[in-house]
């Protein structure tokens, strides 16, 4: 409950996010703020959040609890910098939490995601498909730009001529794009999954 507010949460969020990119498939250049949707799990704050309400629930129903007085009878603040759970006891609900700060995110093609905290279309393809469609979905993949920008190859250039991006991929490439684009692929039908596995077998997005 402490430890909600410490200064030092972020040290303990960068493990979190970095299982988040495993979970997900996504690479390290993917936004932060997208990692949570499709992990499908709430940002390290929301859960820390989550957990504290929960706590401060059960001290509430228990007045005689030595921590009942710590929390809900205490002197006035003596340093400002300090940032103690009572200075706020308004519990927090973390659906609509998130939808709010998914809304207000500049992430990468953010409209696709109509609603943050369900599972978004795919999840449960095969790990190969389903890794490869979430880094369409964030534009950040092993795509021939990237791997430039890497030093992992010598051109971004795909087979087309055009820089080889993963926009470009799915939206414009007259070689192998996929027809609808992006907002069709998003869905997961079908034809998008044999796209997917198609892609998959090439060089550039084996891994």
């Amino acid at each position: 409950m402490l430890w909600s507010r410490s200064s030092h949460t972020n040290l303990i969020d960068c493990q979190l996010n970095s299982t988040m990119r495993l979970v997900s498939g996504c690479l390290h250049p993917t936004q932060t703020q997208r990692l949570p949707v499709p992990s499908n799990i709430p940002s390290p704050n929301l859960r820390r959040q989550s957990a504290v309400d929960k706590m401060l629930c059960k001290i509430v129903n228990h007045q005689d609890w030595p921590v009942h007085t710590d929390v809900f009878s205490q002197a006035s603040q003596r340093l400002s910098s300090r940032h103690p759970i009572w200075l706020d006891l308004s519990p927090v609900d973390m659906n609509s939490q998130w939808k709010e700060d998914w809304q207000s995110a500049s992430v990468t093609n953010c409209a696709l995601v109509e609603d943050p905290t369900s599972r978004q279309p795919g999840f449960d393809l095969p790990r190969c498909s389903w890794a490869l469609l979430i880094r369409f979905r964030a534009g950040q993949g092993t795509c021939k730009a990237s791997m430039y920008k890497w030093g992992l190859t010598k051109s971004p250039l795909s087979s087309c001529g055009d820089p080889q991006t993963m926009d470009h991929t799915v939206n414009s490439c007259p070689l192998i794009k996929f027809e609808g684009g992006l907002t069709i692929l998003h869905e997961a039908e079908d034809d998008a999954v044999n796209w997917l596995n198609s892609v998959a077998t090439t060089s550039a997005f084996a891994k």
